[in-house]
């Protein structure tokens, strides 16, 4: 079981929920573009996973909400 909530995607492919940043990683199976809806989808033992048009996107948990120059390495 889990819990779902929509989402948008900002201009350098973060989503936060509660409290949590994470960043999407660009995938080439899926075309993705910022201010699009993804839905996080929380497990109940805490995890999430995000989806876009039921699919199951990539990405990377963040401390805090790094420089334009780390978002452009991370998210190649």
């Amino acid at each position: 079981m889990y819990y779902e909530t929509p989402r948008v995607v900002s201009n350098d492919y973060v989503v936060s929920y509660k409290c949590r940043l994470v960043q999407i990683k660009r995938t080439a199976r899926v075309l993705l573009k910022p201010r699009a809806r993804v839905t996080v989808r929380e497990l109940f033992d805490g995890g999430i996973k995000l989806l876009y048009q039921n699919t199951q996107l990539k990405y990377v948990e963040l401390e805090g909400l790094p420089h334009k120059e780390e978002l452009a390495t991370r998210s190649a």
